[in-house]
């Protein structure tokens, strides 16, 4: 009974993350304390599980820059906006215990990320939007869902027997295109940077000339405003410029060179921006648009370097198994990621993190399993 209920929120999980936010969240609500009484009961040994030992660090170090610090917001932000991190162990533990393996969950996030696709197209060409957004509330985010589904789903259609290709390659197509009605640039350019670098690693010269003529038609079309506006009618517009993003980069190093050890917290920015940057746009403030600076805005810069050492610890375990199928997946959604990280602060933003997360421990799960040991 137990097993049956679990099976189905993990299903729908898979499904829903690429579409809602809040249904997944409270999926995880339901679902993460009957997996973690299954993993006692078939007695995992979780001191053994990984990224457990970093994270805790991550935790403690949290409090006590709460405990510390010159707190601009709610302290209890600092340590909820941590909770998605947990989303990695539904899924890991999930795939361990036999609850779920990583076709089913891969197969319906690829339905839910078609959906959103076909709702962004529809907002284009349709309802006549200047930016699609799908079912979240900006196009950044919709852009960077879509973007981490197709890296996951072309890096398994390249090296992978396991998911059908021809259906992935039948939803890359459609998710591409979704991913241009987003109309966010950095999303596209990382797009093509990917598909260059692994179409070169995996077909040599071939893959260079393909991606090279990719990137000149994308080029051409980024930098024609007019071209924009005949596709999509109400022309390129973008709420934050990349000079915008300059100037808040800028801004916020001024702010880590005053509180360097344990940040401002969580909500601090845009209460203490206007005191070091009058000239910043209101709708720009929020938040830094760069994960990195981020981190170190709202717990200091110790805590960037113990989430680097989360990072890194994920990119140690997936060169050691480089061998299987799902390394690449593993590999270049966790760079994917992080090169999002430049130009949005994806470390905070939910939508992404917890479903970066939830494939994370999909995918190390899978590869942990087919090894049979936890490591």
């Amino acid at each position: 009974m137990i097993e049956s209920f679990i099976n189905i929120a993990l299903l729908l999980s898979s499904f829903f993350h690429p579409l809602s936010v809040s249904f997944t969240q409270a999926l995880f609500c339901l679902s993460f304390p009957l997996v973690i009484y299954k993993g006692f009961k078939s007695k995992i040994s979780f001191t053994s599980i990984p990224l457990l030992k970093p994270l805790i660090l991550l935790v403690l170090w949290i409090v006590l820059a709460d405990l510390l610090g010159d707190r601009k917001a709610s302290r209890i932000k600092d340590i909820l906006s941590w909770w998605h991190f947990l989303f990695f162990y539904l899924s890991y533990l999930s795939i361990r215990l036999g609850l779920i393996n990583l076709d089913k969950i891969l197969a319906l996030a690829l339905g839910g990320a078609l959906i959103q696709s076909f709702y962004g197209i529809g907002q284009i060409f349709i309802l006549h939007w200047a930016r699609a957004k799908g079912f979240f509330h900006n196009a950044l985010t919709y852009s960077n869902i879509l973007l981490l589904t197709l890296t996951v789903t072309i890096s398994i259609m390249v090296k992978s027997k396991g998911l059908n290709k021809k259906f992935i390659a039948g939803t890359t197509f459609i998710l591409t295109a979704g991913l241009l009605c987003g109309l966010s640039r950095w999303p596209v350019y990382s797009f093509i940077l990917f598909l260059f670098v692994l179409f070169l690693l995996k077909y040599k010269f071939k893959g260079m000339v393909v991606c090279l003529i990719t990137i000149a038609v994308a080029i051409a079309l980024t930098y024609n405003t007019k071209t924009f506006e005949r596709l999509y009618g109400k022309g390129y517009s973008i709420p934050i410029s990349n000079s915008a993003r300059i100037e808040l980069w800028e801004t916020s190093i001024d702010i880590i060179k005053d509180h360097p050890i344990f940040g401002i917290g969580v909500g601090g920015f845009p209460k203490i921006v206007d005191h070091y940057n009058k000239n910043i746009p209101t709708e720009s403030k929020g938040h830094v648009h760069n994960g990195y600076l981020q981190l170190a805005i709202n717990y200091g810069i110790p805590s960037l370097f113990i989430v680097m050492m989360i990072y890194g610890g994920l990119l140690k375990k997936y060169l050691s198994c480089r061998s299987h199928p799902m390394a690449l997946a593993s590999i270049s959604l966790l760079i994917m990621y992080l090169i999002q990280a430049i130009t949005e602060d994806v470390f905070g933003d939910s939508e992404i993190v917890m479903y970066f997360w939830f494939l994370q421990g999909a995918l190390v799960g899978t590869m942990d399993l087919e090894k049979g040991h936890l490591s």
